[in-house]
This record gives C-alpha cells, sequence and structure tokens, in this order.
C-alpha cells in the first residue's frame, strides 16, 4: 500500500510545517478536537489559522487527492466488468454493456497513469525546493518512471482487446472466429443490422476470463505506483533529512 504510506509522509510532512508556522492553531485544533461535542460550537468559535500553505503545498495535496479519486474511478469502473452483476440480463445486452465498461476501464487506467505522473513531478520539485536541492531533471525522471512502469502494463492489453490485431475490434476477431461474414454477406447484413440482430459477439467465459485478466492488471499498476511512490520517498527523505 505504497501510496497510502506516501499520503501519510506528505500529511506529516505538512503537519510539521504548519505547527513550526502557525502553533496557536495547532494547539486551538486539538483543544477543539477533546471538547465532548465539538459539532455543536457555533461556527465562529471553530479554530482559524493566520497562515495558510503556499501553491507548492496545495498543489501536491490536490494531486494527492486526484490519484486516490481516479483509483476509486478505476476501482468502480472494474467492478461493472463483474459477470456476476449481468446475471438474469440478456446476453446480448450483457455483452455490449461489458464492451463499453472494458473500454471505459483502459480510459481510467491512463488517466490515472496521467495523475500519477502530475504527482511525481508536483512533489518531487516541491520537496526537493525545500530542501534547496531543487533538481527539475529528477522530478521529470521520476514522472517518466511512472509512465513506463504502469502504462507498459497496460498498452499491450489494450491494444489486443480494444483495437485488435491490425486494427481489428476485439468484437471483429469474434465474428471471424464464429464464421458468420459469408452469411452476412448473403443476406446483406450490414453492421448496423448486424448488431441489432446479434449485438456483441460474446460469451459469459470470455467475459469472467477477462475480468479476471483485468482484476490483475489493476492490481499490478497499483503495486507498481506503490513502489514508485515508495522509492521516491525515500530519496525525498534522503534530501529533507
Amino acid at each position: 500500500m505504497g501510496r497510502y504510506e506516501f499520503y501519510d509522509w506528505v500529511w506529516e510532512k505538512a503537519l510539521r510545517e504548519l505547527t513550526l508556522q502557525d502553533p496557536t492553531f495547532i494547539a486551538k485544533v486539538q483543544a477543539f478536537a477533546r471538547m465532548p461535542e465539538p459539532g455543536e460550537m457555533v461556527p465562529d468559535d471553530t479554530p482559524q489559522p493566520t497562515w495558510r500553505f503556499n501553491a507548492g503545498w496545495t498543489k501536491v495535496f490536490e494531486a494527492c487527492e486526484d490519484v486516490e479519486w481516479q483509483v476509486r474511478r478505476l476501482n468502480r469502473c472494474l467492478g461493472k466488468l463483474n459477470p456476476l452483476i449481468h446475471e438474469g440480463v440478456e446476453d446480448s445486452e450483457a455483452a455490449e454493456e461489458f464492451d463499453y465498461h472494458l473500454v471505459s476501464f483502459f480510459m481510467h487506467c491512463y488517466a490515472l497513469t496521467e495523475k500519477s505522473e502530475r504527482l511525481a513531478t508536483l512533489a518531487f520539485r516541491h520537496f526537493s525546493r525545500l530542501s534547496r536541492t531543487n533538481n527539475p531533471k529528477r522530478a521529470s525522471a521520476w514522472a517518466q518512471c511512472v509512465k513506463t512502469e504502469l502504462a507498459d502494463r497496460i498498452d499491450p492489453i489494450r491494444s489486443h482487446l480494444v483495437h485488435g490485431v491490425g486494427g481489428r475490434g476485439a468484437w471483429v476477431t469474434g465474428v471471424t472466429e464464429a464464421q458468420l461474414w459469408e452469411g452476412t454477406v448473403a443476406v446483406q447484413m450490414t453492421p448496423n443490422l448486424f448488431f441489432e440482430q446479434f449485438g456483441v459477439p460474446d460469451t459469459v467465459d470470455r467475459r469472467r476470463a477477462r475480468h479476471q485478466q483485468m482484476t490483475v492488471v489493476t492490481l499490478e499498476i497499483l503495486n507498481r505506483l506503490g513502489m514508485i511512490l515508495d522509492q521516491m520517498r525515500e530519496e525525498l527523505d534522503k534530501l529533507t533529512a
């Protein structure tokens, strides 16, 4: 769970800075938290800081939140690929729904990659500046590491399932495997009529196998992201010690 540890590390660093800059606010918040029913306090009594985090800090906070929210989107999309949720649904409709969420799954994977790249860039840049060892090349290197490790795991599978061999979609290869082309030509069943008649050519077993595969992909890219954040945190710790 490297990303959770990274979030903790960022928030701990931020707490140290806030304590240094506004110790009175920290004391008030802690006293507020110890009250029996703090929720009943009127708004005017809520502690307010006299110092605010600058843009460097807030961009890192935002990037962390952005990454975590994207992980939730990815996991939600993965859940939509589970064939169990389509039990009782007509097979053609279930297949089309699955195909939609499969394409969306990869969109969420790439969105996570981009947001993680941004987090790596902003975090390394910010904390290296705090240590007065600003190194833009290292920030770019960490971002590239995220892109390479995550995208390299996603690209081959996406190309095969979404585009197929030579740019063919996965459903097209299904039609070929079922040897339906001659029949469609004989009765002049054009693509729009084909989908109205047959829907997306797919089976429950294939959808189940793809769901299992995407589950593995999700775990692997999240593990890779966690490992990268762990390694970057270790390097930053040496700079900010």
